[in-house]
């Protein structure tokens, strides 16, 4: 077989065909123009009839190139053509539609493909002069057979082994080397400050355009009579114009005015009479429900044949059917007449007029505000509604899979754009209502408007973002793409829907941008390999999405802000990795070259990707290679920047992972912020001596940055993505002290530094300003200052009211003092739990008339019994113990361990990856490399376990008789993080205090001296232990103790009160209503809540009776 391939070059002022010559076949195809172009029909002339003026620019191997004069009224565009595959055994033309008569009139041709390549321009050819015949365009392979460029279809990727020199080394550093680049063009954050840049150059302005017109009414006065009293204005807001910002403090985030949405839902009818299971379809709009076969007949359906072919019930059965019957009927039991036009609407309208909320708009211009606004035309919303009801009745029967809302592909992550642009929107409204009513004054006062600047308060704006900004990975996340993509979407073969017949839907594909349904195409496949060579082309922006549903018959592209995308290798084009000269210039630049494309959560279903380079390679024997499409920078990176970093992360429980990623490295205490000096927060915590693992990860190699100005110069200079130090663990059981997870720590190295912190709490207190408020009563207004005070000690504040730098304060002191004009203490005193030495002092004032002032107490801390730690593979656990140096066991090199974990504690939480991380650490130690513990791709246990042959093997000293011991126990350095949760501040004893006021048992609060919530589970245990006495001290004694007096006649409570007795004189004391007698009254101890429980049950109609007896 002969394969002759031609490609196409964009010349100035010319079209091109191609001729082919063969022994019985001499014909000249003329390419089709663009959609956008002024000829549309293709045209296929036998060599006798070609009468344009041509001239031949290359010549090979029987197959020629030759131009054809380019039409006056052809605008310059990007040339596309078809790659013809000729078989030897036929001379007919390719059965695509080319003739000389039209479509039609094309002979069939057997085995023939199609493909589509993009097209570079005439100087971007490696000669230079706009032809690459001499460059490798038509190729020749020993004279059998013409190769031409690779296919461009990422479903059907090229089978075979890669060249011989892109051997598994290469490539694995050349994946290495683009992971890099990935993270030095990304970042970390580049997703973030990508959103805000498009905020600021495009969502500044979409937010004021979306406000519209205000209109401000004159409010009403019966005063005022005839036409000419009533005075409105109106406002616009036109163009924003940024100017360059004076201060950090800025904010911005839109909200999103009340989100208009609808619902088709299946309801039960109200009379289900012969139909299955009695269930109507509805549907709710603008607060308002109605039978969706009216919507369909307001939208402009004619008929009810008209509505199923929108519905499409082809391959519906019995049961949807009867739900549309039951629909139907429904709907004619509502509102009788409803399939005229007119009807339809004026019943639509009139349910939705009498809704909770009804827009002012008109029928037309809320349904096409509210009703699928990004579809245009009410027949096209009308057949997206219809799409809707088949899902719905498809899901509901079991035949299509429902949409999980919290699959990531239905997830959108909003970043600071979006936030911004919420934000900010709030705020304009504030601003604006504010502005709407003071025009009102004016216009009712009968007073010229004055400037825009005097109504519209922009501080309202500034401080609301000042005070949303002071509240508290491997992918992608992609932005809003500006540019329009529906032209290039029908250039690929897509057809508008608003342009095909009802009746031709069931026969085509569906195509939805965006989740609007935009139009259909005949052949998805082709239809989205067409696509993606666009995107590969650069034609189309690189963070479209293309998901081709072959179950549901639909292509789904997204360009929307927020879909997570992930850099993958395109298997096809490896081997232009030979024509890098110098390695990896950027990450872009693979982009451009087709080497990688960025792939969304629902387009990574359509790929085959291979977790690395080595299963791309891998052949195992008997089984076929699989036909992989992309392939993986590297295994993990299927984690995302936390995980990726744990050591052996894939030989743990799941469960540990997440627990190290998403709790323990937000918890570890590490690096401090870079800016401490000025920072404010209300609590943070420092390390004194942090340290980076010995083992390295290929994500933590990709953080490198080259311009990092502190510490070494070496391979991995960014260790502040690790919060913790490294230990000696040695793994046993020590004196029953370390049961389960907890822990046995050395007291000798917490004394040399090890683990300690520092901890910062701040204190804040403002003060109105004397300057900007005169509203205030002199002696009302409150100022810094010293006085004596009741509250607490004020020894270490100064006559301004603050403490000097390193002042000393305990309970109970002031730490910000503030005096009244009159004479009253405001002051800000610490609580039982605080103590600490004065860090900082920060005096300031915001634009709300308030100054404000922050003092932050430093309190360093040490691991006491209590706190917790946890070791990078979430195995944690608290300190059960410290002991001396001199009491744990040693090697014959003297080497002691810092932690005593036991042994119980790797099974029953499925953690070996520590077991593995210590062995690795232990040979990096005594030799002195470095050693990788990537997940997915590190060495093999095999290789640990002959490592452990060398150094593993070691016997240890009894610490305390200083024998040897006849265990071996395995020791080895393990990376452990000192988490936030520390004894100190979790601590609570009282003996008696404060109690609630209602129930007179302690407050819950610890800051208020409170108790320990205590339930029946500690009720139980307390009991199980004997210590019945204790918990009669704990929970009675100390709580609610109460006293109560009781009738032993009657059995019911008395009160105690004044009465009279003979004599004329009046005592005080208890006295029974019910037998008019003070005598046989006991008095009995009560919890104060049993007695609450009496009276409240009393006012209810329920007397409670007490059975006593003296004891």
């Amino acid at each position: 077989m002969t394969i002759a391939y031609a490609r196409l070059l964009p010349t100035r002022g010319r079209c091109l065909s191609a001729t082919f010559v063969r022994k019985r076949l001499h014909s000249t195809v003329v390419l089709p123009q663009p959609a956008y172009c002024s000829r549309k029909r293709v045209e296929v002339t036998r060599a006798e009839k070609g009468r344009e003026k041509q001239r031949e620019v290359g010549r090979r191997d029987g197959a020629a190139l030759n131009i054809v004069q380019k039409p006056e009224d052809c605008e310059p565009c990007i040339w596309w053509s078809p790659i013809w595959k000729l078989d030897r055994q036929s001379d007919s033309l390719p059965a695509t539609g080319i003739a000389p008569d039209g479509p039609s009139a094309a002979p069939p041709l057997s085995r023939t493909t199609v493909f589509w390549h993009s097209l570079m321009d005439e100087e971007e050819s490696p000669n230079g002069n706009g032809s690459d015949l001499e460059s490798g365009f038509l190729k020749e392979d020993h004279g059998k057979s013409q190769v031409g460029p690779e296919s461009m279809d990422i479903n059907s990727p090229t089978k075979g082994s890669l060249d011989s020199d892109l051997n598994i080394g290469n490539l694995e550093k050349f994946c290495k080397e683009a992971a890099r680049a990935f993270f030095k063009e990304w970042g970390l954050i580049n997703h973030q400050i990508s959103s805000y840049n498009d905020f600021v150059e495009h969502g500044i302005q979409d937010l004021f355009d979306t406000l519209g017109e205000v209109v401000v009414e004159p409010g009403y006065d019966p005063s005022k009579k005839g036409d000419g009293a009533w005075r409105h204005a109106t406002i616009t807001f036109g163009k924003v114009r940024l100017e360059k910002p004076e201060f950090w403090p800025e904010k911005n985030d839109i909200e999103e005015g009340s989100l208009k949405l609808i619902y088709v839902k299946l309801v039960e009818a109200p009379k289900a009479e012969g139909f299955h299971g009695g269930k109507v379809i509805s549907v709710y709009f603008l607060y308002a429900t109605m039978p969706i076969w009216i919507m369909f007949f307001a939208l402009g359906a004619s008929s009810d044949k008209e509505v199923l072919e929108m519905i499409d019930l082809k391959d519906c059965d019995a049961g949807m059917i009867n739900i549309i019957l039951a629909t139907i009927k429904d709907a004619d039991e509502q509102f009788e007449g409803f399939r005229s036009l007119d009807k339809a609407r004026e019943h639509v309208n009139a349910l939705i007029k009498n809704a909770k909320f009804p827009p002012s708009e008109s029928f037309d211009e809320y349904v096409a505000k509210y009703l699928f606004p990004n579809i245009i035309g009410h027949r096209t919303k009308a057949r997206f509604l219809g799409y809707m009801v088949k899902c719905l009745l498809l899901s509901s029967f079991g035949k299509r899979k429902c949409d999980n809302k919290d699959d990531f592909r239905n997830k959108r992550l909003d970043l600071a754009g979006e936030l911004l642009a919420r934000e900010l929107r709030a705020h304009i409204r504030h601003a604006e209502k504010r502005m709407v009513r003071a025009i009102q004054r004016d216009l009712s006062g009968d007073r010229d408007l004055q400037p825009i600047e005097r109504y519209l308060d922009a501080s309202i704006i500034t401080n609301g973002l000042n005070r949303a900004f002071s509240t508290a990975v491997t992918a992608v996340v992609s932005s809003k793409i500006m540019e329009p993509i529906l032209d290039k979407l029908i250039s690929c073969g897509m057809e508008k829907l608003d342009e095909i017949s009802l009746s031709s839907l069931s026969q085509t594909h569906k195509v939805f941008l965006n989740g609007d349904w935009v139009g259909v195409c005949p052949d998805m496949s082709s239809f989205a390999d067409r696509l993606r060579s666009m995107r590969r082309a650069k034609l189309i922006h690189p963070q479209v999405e293309i998901k081709k549903d072959k179950h549901q018959k639909e292509v789904r592209i997204f360009t929307d802000a927020g879909r997570i995308l992930r850099p993958l290798l395109i298997v096809e084009n490896l081997k232009k990795i030979r024509n890098l000269k110098g390695g990896v210039c950027s990450f872009q630049s693979l982009m451009d070259q087709e080497i990688i494309e960025l792939i969304g959560v629902e387009e990574e279903e359509d790929c085959q990707s291979a977790w690395g380079i080595k299963y791309l390679l891998a052949v195992n024997e008997g089984i076929s290679a699989p036909n992989y499409s992309h392939c993986e920078l590297d295994p993990s990176f299927l984690l995302g920047l936390s995980c990726g970093i744990i050591p052996f992360a894939s030989h743990n429980f799941a469960r540990r992972v997440l627990y190290q990623s998403e709790k323990h490295s937000q918890q570890a205490i590490g690096f401090s912020t870079t800016n401490p000096s000025i920072r404010v927060d209300t609590l943070s915590h420092h390390l004194y001596y942090p340290q980076r693992p010995l083992f390295r990860t290929v994500i933590a190699d990709c953080l490198v940055r080259a311009d990092y100005s502190l510490g070494r110069r070496d391979s991995m200079t960014r260790p502040e993505y690790f919060n913790g130090q490294n230990a000696i663990v040695a793994v046993n059981v020590h004196q029953g002290y370390n049961q389960e997870d907890s822990l046995v720590m050395n007291r000798t190295s917490l004394e040399r530094g090890m683990f300690r912190t520092e901890h910062f709490r701040s204190y804040k207190a403002d003060v109105d300003n004397k300057e900007l408020t005169k509203r205030i009563k002199l002696k009302d207004k409150v100022a810094f200052g010293k006085i004596e005070s009741k509250k607490g000690r004020v020894d270490s504040l100064d006559d301004d009211g603050f403490p000097y730098i390193g002042a000393s304060l305990q309970s109970g002191d002031i730490v910000i003092g503030k005096v009244a004009e009159s004479g009253d203490d405001h002051s800000i005193k610490l609580k039982h739990t605080e103590k600490g030495m004065v860090q900082k002092v920060v005096l300031s004032a915001n634009d709300e008339g308030k100054n404000f002032a922050v003092v932050t107490l430093r309190q360093v801390r040490s691991p006491c019994l209590g706190d917790k730690f946890s070791s990078m593979h979430g195995q944690k656990g608290v300190i059960g113990f410290l002991e001396t140096q001199e009491n744990f066991p040693f090697t014959h090199q003297g080497i002691v361990p810092d932690i005593v974990i036991n042994p119980h504690a790797f099974p029953t939480r499925q953690t070996p990856g520590q077991l593995l991380e210590a062995a690795l650490g232990k040979g990096i130690a005594c030799e002195g490399s470095k050693r990788y513990a990537t997940p997915f791709s590190t060495a093999s246990v095999d290789d640990i376990t002959a490592q452990l042959h060398r150094w593993g093997s070691e016997r240890v000293l009894n610490g305390r008789t200083g024998e040897m011991m006849r265990s071996m126990i395995f020791m080895g350095p393990t990376f452990y993080q000192r988490l936030i949760h520390m004894a100190e501040d979790k601590v609570k004893f009282r003996n008696t205090g404060p109690v609630h006021p209602l129930t007179r048992q302690p407050v819950a609060d610890r800051k208020r001296f409170g108790g320990v919530k205590f339930g029946e589970m500690e009720r139980d245990c307390l009991l199980a232990h004997g210590a019945a006495a204790n918990l009669h001290e704990r929970l009675f004694m100390l709580s609610d103790f109460f006293q109560m007096h009781i009738c032993q006649k009657c059995q019911r409570a008395v009160n105690v009160i004044l009465r009279p007795v003979p004599g004329g004189k009046k005592i005080r004391g208890p006295y029974c209503g019910f037998c008019q007698s003070g005598e046989n009254i006991v008095r009995i101890n009560v919890p104060y809540g049993a007695k609450l429980l009496y009276q409240e049950l009393f006012s209810m109609g329920i007397c409670l009776k007490f059975e006593t007896e003296v004891c």
